[in-house]
């Protein structure tokens, strides 16, 4: 096993001998090679180029607690506040969850409920 990123804790982007995370939750590969983690504690969404650059993706992510990437490159992340959302063309849209704690299914994605969803699968499919 090899490290590839951080070392102590902290918050900082850069090269990955230098780029430090705060309590990484998740990471998820993308189509292109890059790595997104959930940088837990410091509310983001990093990502690790293949060339071992860490840029942040998008901050105020509170509460990340899963992520995925589709074949076409959209970012998904689940929160511990029972919501999931979805990053396409830079800016964070909710997908699904009400925000209440909770198990129901809905039509409408927004109104299902969800009890602190973690883990996310995206399928590889065209």
């Amino acid at each position: 096993m090899n490290v590839i990123v951080g070392g102590e804790g902290g918050d900082a982007d850069g090269d990955c001998t230098t780029a430090l995370l705060q309590h990484p939750r998740d990471i998820a590969l993308g189509p292109d090679g890059t790595i997104y983690v959930a940088d837990g504690d410091n509310n983001k969404i990093r990502a690790i180029a293949r060339n071992g650059t860490v840029t942040t993706i998008a901050s105020n992510v509170r509460r990340i607690s899963g992520i995925a990437v589709g074949h076409d490159g959209t970012i998904y992340y689940s929160t511990d506040n029972h919501k999931i959302f979805y990053i396409q063309d830079g800016a964070p849209e909710h997908l699904a969850g009400t925000g209440a704690k909770g198990h129901a299914d809905s039509e409408d994605a927004r109104a299902a409920k969800f009890s602190y969803p973690k883990r996310l699968a995206v399928d590889r499919r065209d």
